[in-house]
């Protein structure tokens, strides 16, 4: 009898682990950047009135893959960016056409010792430099290009001092130290 009841309670509380782990939610995936082609942000920007975000990226840019790894999976800044963004991800070597604006852009094999994409080269001011992160108003007009790694506090700095028009009231110098001083407070 008294073995009967353990292999009962054994039998139970197995059943009960199961149930339990079976019934717990699997954990939620990352959340990522939801990347557009530089056309469909560029088409959506006038309608939503969201700026867009360009990161101009190279294959070989060790410092590009170092900003998808640290920075592009920050929680905070991937919902900030999906959610007062059009975020764009574009290979400044690409060598396909793109059309923006009306205006069609091509790859200029003779730029550099790779080549650079022309619209990249446009939004770089003429200036290659990898990674960089443009920003552009809803209207197609570049508001900044950022060249070089920033971080996710960096970056989300930036993106929010554009992406919320405190540009259109304070320098950029006050407001980095009014964020200084803020976070000092923390």
């Amino acid at each position: 009898m008294r073995m009967l009841w353990k292999i009962w309670s054994l039998t139970a509380l197995v059943g009960l682990t199961l149930t339990f782990m079976s019934t717990r939610p699997a954990p939620a995936p990352p959340a990522k950047i939801q990347w557009l082609s530089i056309e469909e942000a560029a088409a959506q920007a006038p309608v939503t009135g969201k700026k867009i975000m360009v990161d101009l990226y190279t294959d070989w840019c060790g410092w590009c893959k170092r900003m998808d790894a640290n920075t592009y999976t920050d929680p905070e800044l991937v919902a900030y960016i999906n959610q007062h963004y059009l975020p764009v991800k574009f290979d400044a070597e690409q060598k396909a056409d793109v059309v923006v604006g009306g205006q069609t852009f091509s790859y200029l094999p003779n730029v550099g010792r790779r080549g650079v994409h022309e619209l990249a080269m446009k939004m770089m001011q003429g200036r290659p430099s990898y990674p960089n992160t443009v920003i552009l108003d809803s209207n197609l007009a570049m508001l900044t290009n950022v060249p070089g790694y920033m971080g996710p506090d960096e970056l989300g700095m930036i993106l929010r001092f554009l992406g919320e028009d405190i540009y259109k009231h304070t320098s950029w110098d006050s407001y980095q130290a009014q964020q200084k001083a803020q976070n000092a407070q923390r």
